[in-house]
Order: C-alpha cells, then sequence, then structure tokens
C-alpha cells in the first residue's frame, strides 16, 4: 500500500556519520577532562542513548553526578551543548551524504510528503539539513525535546493519515521500537552496529539508502 508520509531519521540514514561522528564528537569536547569525569559522561550517555534523552540531559546528569549545584549547571550545560553542537556538525558535514541521498529525496518526495525525525535536538538537525541542502524538500524536520512517537504524531497530523499509512526509515533499535510503539511501518537501514540482515528480521531492510525507493515500492 502507498505510504502518505515517509519519514528519516536522521544521523546514519541521511548522512554517512551515524552515531560514532556523535562519540568522536564527545571525545572531542572531553578531551582534557579527569578519567573520572568522562567516565561519568559515558554512563549518562549509555542511561539516554537510542532516544531516551538529549545531550542536555547526558551533560545534566554529568554534571550532577561530579557534584555541581543548580546554580552552576545550566551555565555549563549551555557552554558545553553549544560547544559539543559546533564539533558535532563540523564531523557531520565532513561524512557527507549517503550516496544518491539528493536522488532518492526527490523521488519520494513526488511519492508522499517526508519527515525527518531525530533524536537531536531540533534546532541542530535542522542546521545540518540546511547546510547540506535538503531542508527544502522535507515537510516537516522534527527532534528534541519530543521524543520519537510523539515526532511520528507530528508528523502523522500534518499529513492527515493514520500511523499505519506511514513508513518511518531508521537504522537503530530505538528507531524500531518507536515505529511499534507508534503502529507504523518501518524499513531499516543495515550497518555494523545494529547488525540487521536482509532476511532475518520481522521487517524490510535495505543495505543503502539508494535501495530506498523500491523499498518502499514493494511494501
Amino acid at each position: 500500500m502507498k505510504p502518505k508520509a515517509i519519514v528519516f531519521d536522521f544521523d546514519g540514514v541521511l548522512t554517512v556519520g551515524g552515531e560514532e561522528v556523535k562519540d568522536e564528537a564527545w571525545d572531542m569536547l572531553v578531551k582534557t577532562w579527569s578519567p573520572a569525569a568522562t567516565a561519568a559522561l559515558r554512563r549518562n550517555q549509555d542511561i539516554f542513548s537510542e532516544g531516551r534523552g538529549s545531550r542536555d540531559h547526558i551533560l545534566r546528569g554529568t554534571f550532577l553526578e561530579l557534584g555541581y549545584g543548580e546554580r552552576d549547571i545550566g551555565f555549563l550545560i549551555e557552554a558545553y551543548s553549544t560547544a559539543y553542537n559546533r564539533l558535532a556538525q563540523r564531523l557531520i558535514l565532513a561524512t557527507g551524504m549517503p550516496d544518491m541521498t539528493l536522488e532518492v529525496l526527490d523521488e519520494l518526495t513526488h511519492t508522499a510528503p517526508i519527515f525527518i525525525n531525530s533524536a537531536t535536538p531540533e534546532t541542530a538537525v535542522t542546521e545540518s539539513a540546511v547546510a547540506f541542502d535538503i531542508a527544502k524538500y522535507f515537510t516537516g524536520i522534527f527532534g528534541q525535546p519530543k521524543g520519537k512517537v510523539e515526532n511520528l504524531e507530528r508528523a502523522r497530523g500534518v499529513a492527515e493519515c493514520s500511523p499505519g499509512d506511514i513508513v518511518f526509515v531508521g537504522d537503530g533499535t530505538g528507531d524500531r521500537k518507536a515505529a511499534l510503539a507508534f503502529g507504523c511501518r518501518f524499513i531499516g537501514i543495515s550497518n555494523a552496529r545494529n547488525g540487521w540482515t536482509l532476511s532475518g528480521e520481522s521487517f524490510p531492510v535495505i543495505e543503502k539508502l539508494a535501495d530506498l525507493p523500491q523499498a518502499v515500492r514493494d511494501l
């Protein structure tokens, strides 16, 4: 059945660099931190990964764990979040987009309205989309502080369709869980981190973004 909306995760789907780029940005940000402070950050990354929280949640949890008071935490979060975004934006742009991304987006906009649904803050993912010159293809670009299920509902409201009319394209377990919770269809993009195989999953899996138009037609 032809979808009435197609929703994309961003990092690792519309960009070559995925979670490893974010990890690299964090590594650069805390390069001069003590081992204890770095360990606190890693614990909070684990707590708030896969869309369970944002970079601000990671930083807040870390600074609380390190004993900073509320009076200082707001300033620290703002400063480090700004620095992290600059690093992440630079690294994401350096990795580029997958082959045929522009052609895929152009083709799919003739199939249904398309959206971005990211665990990255909405302002930051919009900044990336503008820098890649792909923002023009999307009817909506959604991110934190809303969660992925909430953002699927936002896309559904704009497209004026039912959850079953939506296809969510992602590369992480958080994307798959969001699709299941929301009740929409899901297409996964395999990578070394998720280990998804073309024939071993309960949902369609593609190896590269260029294969997406055919996968949508095959639904």
